[in-house]
């Protein structure tokens, strides 16, 4: 596959090394990355050294909805962009990480661009079984399609070569504590909220039980080595003052640098998510590559994915009129409260659904399509990638016939 390109898009960001792991068996079997599109400008230039069997690979959509808000235009431009592409025997690929974009400032333009690559994309890459039902027909999207890659841990992407017991020994964690952390990138007030009113719940029953607050109420894109990224100013003063409420909690808002985001995981016992209901995975991924176990919302997306996990909990959320700090607090205390070594647990799937292995499902799809653009082999629509476990069908028995090859790429490094 010498001289063959990927294009992905945006190549930028907070996750840049999670990106260069992603294409490291494309590129060790010859395959040439063509790095920095950072905007849609930078793409459209960049689509013109593409021909027929490279690959655009569209992996986030924020840029698209700055430039359509910025320049209507830009709408059009796009299109006929991804028209001339298709055109030319040039395969695109979406990986569709969430249902639509988190905080997106744009939302009519970032449905709208939403719907395009569903329409463009010759492969829309989906990280679980869940993905049809998220998206509840918010906008349309043909089955066939769909391509199953399972979304892998982060193992080995970030530095980790401290101890449970150090780190907690470092930030004067007393042994007999159990710490609860609320670790998010998309973290809001309501959720911070409910987080502090639940362990405030809990101070009489459980004066042991300490809080950890982490999270990035950053705007656009920061340097991954800053030892901090400014917030904007309101959202940043009223997240410290509700954690007041709960003195001994650990804090800290805004983006870490790499090298220490294990220690804030592995200073916790259990990470939760009171609010959690997209449908990317992501932030359980995280806390599973540190051994932690998390608790998330029942009902969500993300509980019918992990059914049967023993690192995944969920609490009932509250119902109407119900408190949902008090369903939080009842959630974490049942968790807390009963068997040991979930940890295990989390990190045996870490080890399963490795980076590497996603980077070879990868680039097993990618040279299906190449030989496809070259008329060497059948519709890539007719088989699925498994990395690890088995899968159900994508939604209903349109989508039935792609989940044939279960576990044809080998887990493990």
């Amino acid at each position: 596959m010498s001289n063959v390109k990927i294009l992905p898009f945006p190549f930028r960001g907070r996750k840049i090394k999670e990106l260069r792991s992603l294409y490291f068996a494309a590129q060790t079997a010859g395959w040439e990355l063509v790095k920095d599109a950072q905007s849609v400008d930078h793409l459209l230039v960049h689509m013109g050294v593409l021909s027929s069997g490279d690959i655009l690979h569209i992996i986030g959509l924020r840029p698209f909805g700055y430039a359509m808000a910025e320049e209507p235009g830009v709408f059009g431009a796009i299109s006929v962009a991804l028209t001339h592409a298709k055109e030319a025997g040039i395969k695109i690929v979406w990986t569709l990480h969430h249902v639509l974009t988190p905080d997106s400032e744009f939302p009519e333009q970032d449905l709208a661009i939403h719907q395009v690559l569903a329409d463009f994309a010759d492969v829309i890459v989906v990280p679980h079984s869940e993905t049809l039902r998220a998206i509840g027909g918010l906008y349309n999207i043909d089955p066939e399609k769909l391509f199953l890659i399972p979304s892998a841990s982060y193992l080995g992407l970030y530095t980790d070569d401290e101890t449970d017991a150090a780190v907690r020994e470092v930030v004067a964690i007393p042994a007999e504590n159990r710490v609860i952390g609320l670790i998010n990138n998309y973290g809001t007030l309501s959720e911070i909220t409910t987080f502090v009113n639940a362990l405030k719940l809990l101070e009489e029953s459980h004066p042991n039980y300490q809080g950890l607050v982490r999270c990035d109420f950053t705007q656009g894109e920061v340097d991954e080595e800053a030892e901090i990224a400014d917030a904007p100013s309101e959202t940043l003063g009223a997240a410290e003052e509700l954690v007041t409420a709960i003195p001994t909690a650990i804090v800290r808002f805004g983006q870490l640098p790499r090298h220490r985001m294990a220690a804030w995981y592995r200073a916790c016992d259990l990470v939760v998510f009171p609010e959690y209901r997209d449908m990317d995975p992501y932030p359980l991924l995280m806390a599973a590559t540190f051994g932690r176990r998390v608790l998330i919302p029942a009902g969500s997306t993300l509980a019918r994915v992990f059914a049967g996990e023993e690192w995944v909990a969920t609490f009932e959320p509250a119902g109407p009129g119900e408190d949902e700090s008090a369903a939080l607090a009842a959630g974490i205390a049942s968790t807390l409260g009963g068997d040991s070594g979930f940890d295990r647990a989390a990190w045996r799937f870490a080890r399963q659904q490795t980076p590497f292995a996603m980077s070879r499902a990868y680039a097993k799809l990618f040279a299906q399509l190449a030989a496809q653009a070259n008329g060497s082999a059948d519709s890539v629509g007719s088989s699925a990638v498994s990395v690890g476990g088995s899968v159900a069908p994508l939604g209903g028995s349109a989508a039935d016939s792609i989940l044939q090859e279960p576990n044809e790429i080998a887990v493990g490094v």
